[in-house]
């Protein structure tokens, strides 16, 4: 393990948590409805969850993800999850300054951390990327314990995520800031309901 190795590790991990997905989809739009510091709790449970999942795949080659039929539940699990969480963003309805809400009272809340953690327990695309990754940049360690490896997977993965989640709730609240209707919030927010959605279907056709 030298810095060449730590260097590739953290490129990769860069690249693959900073593209559009539903972790990235729902913190833009914590962010545009309820704002930064309120997205935080979101953003601190998916960056602990992702951090997990890779410590456990390095640390013990989890059969998660070879298990065909775990494989599908954790599928099926992970689309339902995902699809209440598409209904939450569609149904939240943050107050707009200088608007009514329609007669409609805001009860939405933004995510809490346990929910950003749990799903990534059922995101069975993190399972898979983080068996690659391991399988990729593991044995090229070279003498590291499983338990450094796995920790400075946890530490490189986590801390990547947290910064791509940061850029995206930052983009989310510039949208906030623009959006200045209810009714043209409520169409952002149908939008990015729709975008999380369309993020399952290469998952549930594979």
């Amino acid at each position: 393990m030298d810095i060449n190795w730590l260097a590739a590790v953290t490129g990769f991990a860069i690249a693959l948590t900073s593209t559009p997905g539903p972790n990235n989809t729902m913190a833009a739009a914590s962010g545009a409805n309820y704002g930064f510091r309120k997205t935080l709790p979101l953003m601190s449970g998916v960056a602990v969850g992702v951090a997990l999942i890779l410590m456990l795949v390095a640390m013990m080659s989890s059969p998660i993800t070879q298990e065909s039929r775990v494989h599908e539940i954790l599928k099926w699990v992970g689309f339902v999850y995902l699809a209440w969480s598409a209904w939450k963003i569609a149904k939240a309805r943050p107050a707009v300054p200088g608007e009514k809400q329609d007669g409609e009272e805001d009860q939405s809340k933004p995510f809490t951390i346990k929910q950003g953690g749990l799903l990534q327990f059922v995101n069975v695309k993190l399972w898979v990327i983080a068996a690659g990754a391991v399988a990729t940049y593991g044995s090229a360690a070279g003498a590291a314990s499983p338990i450094a490896v796995g920790l400075l997977f946890a530490l490189i993965f986590g801390t990547a995520t947290f910064a791509s989640l940061i850029m995206w709730t930052m983009i989310g609240v510039g949208v906030g800031r623009i959006v200045r209707t209810a009714r043209a919030m409520r169409i952002f927010n149908y939008v990015m309901a729709g975008l999380l959605v369309a993020s399952l279907i290469p998952v549930m056709l594979e």
